[in-house]
């Protein structure tokens, strides 16, 4: 995805399975946009009034395991600070400092984090990570190694 001569979003990229999304363009409801985040093909917005907007094919959906159109479900509000995406998922910091995840739930990824003190979050394909307001970091999803049991200790880990 890019952001060509504003407001258009571009999404580009390989075939595959059949999608033609090689050129096609989105065009926000806003004149503006806080953040963009890319999924395998679909894109996220960040509004300026925190609601979330998405655009492209498959977008997943809240709690659904199959592929739904990419305008079914968003996360409802306007309380959004920072958008994640990856593959067929995605993650949304609320003002409030929550998470709410959603998409494909492969490997219980979108088993997020409860409580309301992250800073940042971030998606993989099989695993999702955030940032504590005290600077200690926090990861859920995929375990096949125990690779989660490897998160580095600390509290320095907040963006500077």
């Amino acid at each position: 995805m890019v952001l060509i001569t504003w407001p258009v979003i571009a999404m580009f990229g390989q075939n595959l399975g059949g999608y033609p999304w090689q050129s096609e363009k989105f065009y926000p409801k806003y004149a503006e946009v806080i953040q963009i985040a890319a999924g395998d093909v679909w894109t996220l917005a960040l509004q300026p009034d925190g609601s979330l907007e998405a655009y492209g094919f498959d977008a997943p959906t809240i709690g659904n395991d199959d592929y739904q159109p990419i305008f079914s479900e968003l996360p409802a509000g306007n309380d959004f600070i920072q958008i994640a995406g990856r593959y067929h998922n995605a993650a949304a910091l609320r003002e409030d400092g929550s998470i709410v995840t959603w998409g494909h739930n492969w490997y219980n990824i979108l088993e997020s984090p409860s409580g309301n003190d992250y800073k940042l979050a971030a998606m993989g394909a099989c695993a999702g990570a955030a940032i504590r307001l005290d600077g200690s970091l926090v990861a859920w999803g995929r375990d096949d190694y125990h690779q989660l049991l490897k998160i580095p200790e600390g509290n320095d880990f907040l963006p500077r």
